[in-house]
This record gives C-alpha cells, sequence and structure tokens, in this order.
C-alpha cells in the first residue's frame, strides 16, 4: 500500500511538472491598458469684437500638449455659432487665402500649437449675435486623443501688431 501512495505520489509531482501541465496552469500575462491621453491646456483664448452685424468670427488661443504622445484638434463647437472650422491663412501667390483645416491640426508631444491672426484660427460661423469687447464665447475642443476640452473666448481689441490687447494696466 505503501508503495501504491508512493507511486500515486510521484505521478501528481510528475503530472505538475509537465509542459502540459505548464501550459494550463500558465496565466496569460496582463494586457497593460494604454495610458490615457494627456488633456491639452488652452491659453490665451480670445476673439476680436465683430463689426456692422458680421456673423463671423476669428478665434485664437494656445493649445499645450503636456503628454508623451501627439494629439489632434479635429473639431471645435460652440453655443454661439452654428458651426466652427479650424482654418489656416497663408500665401499663395501674391494672395492670401484661407481655407479649412483638412483632419484638424497636430499638436506635438510637449509641445503646442499657436492659433493666431495671420495663421492657424478658428472660424466661428452663422453667430448667434454679435461680438462686444468684454463678451465671452465658450467652445468645445474635440481631440483624437483627449477628447472634449472646453474652453472660453474673451472677447478683446486688436492690438497694433494685430493681436489682443494685454490686460496689462
Amino acid at each position: 500500500m505503501r508503495n501504491w501512495v508512493m507511486v500515486l505520489g510521484l505521478g501528481a509531482v510528475l503530472a505538475a511538472c509537465s509542459p502540459l501541465a505548464a501550459k494550463q496552469d500558465a496565466t496569460p500575462p496582463a494586457a497593460e491598458a494604454p495610458a490615457p491621453a494627456a488633456t491639452p491646456v488652452v491659453s490665451d483664448a480670445w476673439a476680436p469684437p465683430t463689426m456692422g452685424g458680421a456673423k463671423v468670427a476669428a478665434g485664437y488661443m494656445t493649445i499645450a500638449n503636456p503628454g508623451g504622445a501627439p494629439d489632434r484638434l479635429v473639431s471645435v463647437a460652440s453655443a454661439k455659432a452654428a458651426k466652427v472650422e479650424i482654418h489656416e491663412m497663408k500665401m499663395e501667390g501674391a494672395m492670401m487665402t484661407m481655407a479649412p483645416v483638412p483632419g484638424g491640426v497636430e499638436v506635438p508631444a510637449g509641445g503646442q500649437v499657436a492659433l493666431a491672426p495671420g495663421g492657424l484660427h478658428l472660424m466661428l460661423m452663422d453667430l448667434s449675435g454679435p461680438l462686444a469687447i468684454g463678451d465671452t464665447v465658450p467652445v468645445t475642443l474635440t481631440f483624437e486623443k483627449a477628447g472634449a476640452v472646453e474652453a472660453t473666448l474673451t472677447v478683446r481689441a486688436r492690438d497694433a501688431a494685430g493681436g489682443a490687447e494685454s490686460h496689462a494696466h
């Protein structure tokens, strides 16, 4: 009887050590979840006032990406405009042109993108009313990885260089 116990015990040990047993008992490695995208940081968000009943306005800001991977601004929306597009102004020959940017704007990892007069900017179309100095315009920026980010454009006068006047006194 003692021999049978030893044989059964030895058989159990050998079975536990066999490659087949190792495969059956192996736990698959846990899949690493992708790191969440860093939330882009919006600063100096502003828009100039509209004049003469204009139904369009531009919006400007700096978007910083503190993350370790690039992200892309793919769309923008606002309750104060029926449609918001990402536009770019550029010289084509002797003519300045403005057009929507297909596919959005990449914000590099650890970098930033400036939406400024004369270059990339937001185009707010079919405004619900005029924009006066001191007004605010809420916008929702949608990024490919980070998702929706809320920001507010402050309506300010342009300075002589075409940017927003500073608030410093």
